[in-house]
């Protein structure tokens, strides 16, 4: 049985316009951010996309960008998908990250744990047992919508998915990703941009 969810990352946020890290800290939606949000709900609207069931991060960017692409406030607050904690690196410029970006998908492995935050295998386990406890739960017929993180569905993506998309570039914000689950196992199906209003990744289409 194949059920087909969607995870979206929120729009940009005033430390995103500052080129600052964030990741268990929080910045607020810029108006641009807001505008993304708002595309993201055309696109939802244009292809007759209805969720019954809505989650979000617990953090503010995130829980402003389900009421923004959805229109409702019903939606379920989780911590299992909130963004990778940097600890002590938060709300520093980004030029401070350290170049550990590997191919295999591992980022930053466990560097931040030593600084207060968490390891690579934390953030993707912890959204992995999340999403799949969701879906779990949920008819066949049922469809969901998760908002997320760009560091968590990296991770996520790059190391829990089948096949993973070899992306040339970072995760756009409100980046909509399509993903089938079948059997406990997650693959992309597409990854839609709505801002460009156009597939940044579409399976068979490699």
């Amino acid at each position: 049985m194949t059920k087909t969810f969607y995870l979206m990352r929120h729009g940009r946020t005033r430390f995103n316009e500052q080129g600052r890290i964030q990741g268990a800290c929080d910045s607020p939606l810029t108006e641009e951010g807001i505008a993304q949000a708002r595309l993201a709900k055309v696109y939802f609207d244009q292809e007759g996309i209805q969720f019954d069931r809505v989650y979000s991060s617990t953090q503010e960017r995130a829980c402003d960008t389900a009421e923004l692409a959805t229109g409702r406030t019903d939606y379920i607050r989780l911590k299992g998908i909130k963004e990778w904690d940097f600890g002590s690196f938060e709300a520093h410029q980004e030029y401070l990250n350290p170049k550990l970006f590997r191919e295999d998908g591992s980022g930053y492995q466990d560097y931040f744990v030593a600084y207060g935050g968490e390891s690579n295998v934390q953030v993707y386990s912890r959204m992995r047992d999340t999403i799949r406890d969701i879906l779990e739960e949920t008819a066949e017929d049922e469809t969901v919508l998760l908002i997320s993180h760009g560091g968590a569905i990296g991770q996520f993506f790059r190391n829990v998915t089948k096949n993973p998309p070899q992306l040339n570039r970072r995760i756009s914000n409100c980046a909509i990703f399509k993903i089938n689950y079948n059997r406990a196992e997650f693959e992309v199906e597409s990854i839609y941009d709505p801002i460009d209003k156009s597939f940044i990744y579409e399976r068979g289409n490699e």
